[in-house]
């Protein structure tokens, strides 16, 4: 029996469990069962230990493949070292202002799972607003699906568990240098969140540019842009801006908040995405899951040249590529049914969430690129729909006709995550692409960009600033964030 062997105490207070038997099994063989499961099933995605994970927090039979994929982290990658879990969930049951410190020790069918009390007793000495709230310490549910996964996989870890209500900024600010003086290189952070809530259900069904589907993908792939910049004001602006309804974004906040403090470098990577209308086929209400890896622990050293793709893969993206433009060129994104993916042999390496761009050039001139910084869909999926986007939806030009696709060449860039860059002495021209941000203005060039236009590292980031409708000198402001990303590029026309 792969769970933590604490003991019970009879004298001590436990956090019973409350959701049992509806977010997840309550027994304790079908609990093992189902886990072992979705754990077996699961993808690592990452090679070293993340400073920090987000994971979904439904019942198990939505968001457990997307939980799962976050924890096999640890059964892949030695976590022996991590002593210390800190849990950032969400209240769903009581308005909070600040947050709730949980000092019980959790049961669920699998035993019991300590807390940290000294931990605690550190973290309670702190001047940060925290509170006590009997409903959110023994009914919240986004903490308790947490914690079989963790007996599982992190039986020798104990638990800092903390709800998190509203934050404004002074609180924010406070809570995030609180919880900074208890982060040691045996920590990890584990936020508990769920993505877009859609529906009539949830009060919230925004007018989408296009289908349901499409309409969610994009709400999120924005809030996860803003995660993968590691900006606490952007993410919170995106949040206000659209309405997005992610139910842990104070969480999420307060995580970004805390890499800033702490000024952690690294990679954020989408481990996992989907959505209960994936699962179900009903958008009319649904529910996005998302597990993400943030940073790497004990490391600062940046993984931006892996190859994700080997020779063959590359030339089947390219034919589904142009398959997507002729068999739908004036049509707009839809869906490829299976009947017509058949022919097309998508290995595992296919089906990884990567960020992706499709460029579309006619006699050497650009004829639209679009993409996405990162990977919510499957690899092939993106190169499918950013294929007809870049011919029938990029602004800059006239939708792409018929008559054009015999001159029309196809290339294609598979991105690695979002690195910040902090001395503009670490970018290499012809290796990194770029992401300027600067409030609302963004701007993204291709690694190939700055070698098809012959410019040197200055003009490269002066005309970023131009792209982001910005000035020339925009790089130079304290305001602007710089990212860098690799990119495996390969065409038709190599």
């Amino acid at each position: 029996m792969n769970t933590n062997d604490h003991t019970e105490d009879k004298n001590q207070i436990l956090r019973e469990p409350a959701q049992a038997g509806r977010f997840y099994p309550g027994a304790a063989k079908e609990l093992e069962h189902e886990l072992d499961k979705l754990l077996s099933q699961a993808e690592v995605k990452i090679s070293q230990m993340p400073r920090a994970l987000i994971v979904p927090h439904a019942g198990y039979q939505f968001s457990g493949p997307a939980a799962a994929s976050a924890y096999k982290t640890f059964q892949e990658i030695k976590a022996a070292d991590i002593q210390r879990v800190i849990l950032l969930a969400t209240s769903h049951y009581v308005y909070i202002q600040g947050v709730v410190i949980n000092a019980n020790p959790y049961k669920t069918p699998l035993g019991v799972y300590p807390v940290d009390q000294k931990a605690i007793e550190k973290l309670r000495q702190e001047k940060f607003p925290y509170q006590q709230n009997p409903i959110a310490s023994t009914r919240e549910h986004s903490d308790e699906v947490q914690i079989p996964f963790l007996q599982r996989v992190l039986p020798q870890a104990q638990l800092v568990p903390i709800i998190v209500g509203e934050l404004d900024t002074a609180d924010l600010e406070s809570t995030a240098q609180a919880i900074s003086a208890i982060v040691d290189p045996h920590t990890i952070i584990i936020v508990s969140s769920d993505f877009t809530h859609y529906g009539s259900h949830f009060n919230y069904t925004p007018a989408f540019d296009g289908d349901t589907r499409t309409g969610i993908y994009k709400l999120d792939e924005g809030a996860l842009n803003c995660i993968a910049r590691k900006s606490p004001e952007q993410f919170a602006a995106y949040i206000a801006e659209t309405g997005a309804t992610v139910c842990g974004h104070y969480p999420i906040l307060l995580l970004l908040k805390i890499f800033e403090i702490n000024k952690w470098p690294g990679n954020v990577q989408v481990l996992d995405y989907y959505t209960s209308g994936d699962l179900t086929a009903d958008w009319k209400n649904s529910v996005s899951y998302a597990a993400v890896a943030l940073g790497v622990l004990g490391s600062t050293v940046p993984v931006i040249d892996k190859k994700y793709l080997n020779s063959e893969e590359e030339e089947t993206l390219l034919e589904l590529a142009r398959f997507a433009l002729e068999d739908h060129i004036g049509k707009g994104v839809c869906d490829f049914p299976d009947s017509k993916l058949d022919r097309f042999k998508l290995t595992a390496s296919l089906r990884q969430k990567l960020g992706v761009f499709v460029t579309l050039t006619k006699d050497g001139d650009l004829r639209g690129c679009i993409g996405n910084i990162v990977g919510i869909r499957p690899l092939y999926q993106g190169v499918i729909e950013n294929a007809q986007n870049a011919a029938a939806r990029d602004p800059r030009f006239p939708k792409v006709t018929a008559a054009e696709l015999e001159d029309i060449e196809i290339e294609i860039s598979v991105m690695t995550p979002l690195e910040k860059i902090n001395n503009l002495e670490e970018i290499q021209v012809g290796r990194d692409g770029l992401v300027l941000q600067n409030g609302f203005h963004s701007g993204v060039f291709l690694p190939q960009v700055p070698l098809e236009w012959n410019w040197d590292k200055i003009t490269y980031l002066e005309q970023l600033g131009l792209k982001a409708g910005l000035t020339r000198d925009a790089y130079k402001s304290p305001q602007t964030e710089l990212f860098r990303f690799s990119a495996q590029v390969f065409g038709e026309r190599e």
